[in-house]
């Protein structure tokens, strides 16, 4: 996604970028977002997180329709980024690909963001920091977010010793979660996630100049 964000920012210098919730996005807000790029004829990046895969509901299909039905009468000045955070359903995708001007894209995780994964510690600051830049070479930030916030809480989970915490995990993979929560304590755990939480916070409704990729390093360095 960052690639796009950035092309964006080339392209449309004092255009917006609006982050919204996919999970929790009404059909009212996309039609205000998209309404605003149209009366103010401001380039608008309206970027959703998660529609495709929130829970089944009538607004979800409400605004996934809303979406396809009206993309071509969308004014030139707003553009969708719709992302994910795991693979859509093909049907869902296909709609979207027949759409004229749109793109399905895929972003495979890559080693090196396991190897940032596996590396998370208190006082591994300087190795992590110089394992982000590797990894936003070819993963977007916001993937990296994600994964680090799903690492933490894996990591809580194996410091809480809870013996059915984990599901779907080899005891391969459930020792070394174990032995890697091992270097925190459980409040180092909460900060580190406290913090994730408002840095996600602070780039979704643009209280900071700041890209994600930016904070993710400075957090990784404080550690």
């Amino acid at each position: 996604m960052n690639l796009e964000v950035d092309k964006f920012r080339r392209e449309k210098p004092g255009g917006e970028i609006i982050r919204l919730d996919g999970d929790k996005i009404s059909e009212t807000e996309l039609v205000e977002a998209a309404e605003a790029a149209s009366l103010f004829s401001v380039s608008r990046l309206v970027i959703i997180e998660g529609l495709l895969s929130r829970r089944k509901s009538g607004e979800k299909d409400k605004l996934i329709n809303r979406i396809i039905k009206s993309f071509f009468l969308l004014p030139s000045s707003f553009f969708l980024l719709l992302w994910e955070p795991k693979p859509a359903a093909a049907g869902i995708l296909g709609k979207f690909a027949k759409l004229n001007d749109s793109r399905v894209q895929e972003f495979k995780l890559t080693r090196s963001l396991f190897k940032l994964l596996d590396s998370l510690r208190p006082g591994n600051g300087r190795q992590m920091s110089l394992m982000m830049n590797e990894t936003m070479k070819t993963d977007p930030a916001e993937v990296a977010i994600l994964m680090l916030g799903r690492r933490i809480a894996q990591l809580l989970v194996a410091k809480s010793g809870v013996a059915d915490g984990f599901t779907g995990l080899a005891d391969w993979q459930i020792q070394q979660l174990t032995g890697q929560a091992a270097n925190w304590s459980e409040k180092q755990l909460t900060d580190f996630h406290r913090r994730l939480v408002e840095i996600d916070e602070a780039i979704k409704t643009g209280a900071t100049p700041a890209d994600l990729a930016s904070h993710l390093d400075i957090l990784l360095l404080s550690l």
